[in-house]
């Protein structure tokens, strides 16, 4: 199977399993199909690293010597800035409670072994889609909190000078509106004359205009 252009630039998959040759199966695997697989060999490795280098997804096996899979993903969701990674655990458990205990620490799916790798990266493939999306939407929401900041700040009263139209702003400087407005928004601005200043301005320069046409 061809790599997603999904999957660019590569989602980064943390691989945690006490047994090397399932480590290097999966590594292997899924660098195949375009993601950047790192093994770990044990659940404090793999805290380690994801700390270090934050995945876009976790597979996780249970049966573990020191730490068991329940432990780390226990560890995982206790951790704020490792809380909203999604894990997938991989045991060859199968029992229904076992399953229960899986979603109940936070995992977001379960594969049982033996295991078809087709069917391992598919639900890789859809889990690290899932969570960039997520991440894409949190983005989106703070450029949007940030932009409503930013039309709060010309909110309320506004001090203008009654003659020449300056503006003071928070520090008490006087400034053009334009550019009390241009530095609070971002919007430019460009200049013309309305009809009605150019009544006043040109008045005379119209009236001849006019004259002469006569």
């Amino acid at each position: 199977m061809a790599p997603s252009h999904t999957d660019s630039p590569r989602a980064n998959v943390l691989i945690v399993d006490d047994v090397p040759e399932n480590l290097r199966y999966l590594t292997v695997a899924l660098n195949r199909e375009g993601f950047k697989a790192r093994p770990a060999q044990s659940g404090r490795l793999a805290l380690e690293a994801a700390r270090l280098q934050h995945p876009d997804l976790v597979l996780l096996d249970i049966n573990m010597p020191d730490m068991n899979g329940y432990d780390v993903c226990t560890a995982f969701k206790a951790d704020p800035t490792l809380v909203r990674i999604p894990i997938i655990f991989v045991s060859a458990v199968d029992g229904t409670l076992d399953k229960v205990r899986a979603f109940e620490t936070g995992g977001v799916d379960y594969v049982v072994k033996p295991f078809q790798v087709e069917e391992v990266v598919a639900r890789v493939r859809t889990h690290v889609r899932l969570y960039q999306l997520q991440r894409e939407r949190e983005r989106l929401v703070q450029q949007l909190q940030a932009s409503l900041e930013t039309v709060k700040q010309l909110e309320g009263f506004i001090p203008i000078c009654a003659s020449c139209k300056n503006v003071r702003d928070d520090d008490g400087y006087w400034a053009r509106v334009e550019s009390y407005i241009s530095s609070r928004t971002g919007a430019r601005f460009t200049h013309g004359v309305c009809p009605t200043c150019e009544q006043k301005l040109y008045a005379e320069m119209l009236g001849n205009e006019s004259a002469s046409t006569k």
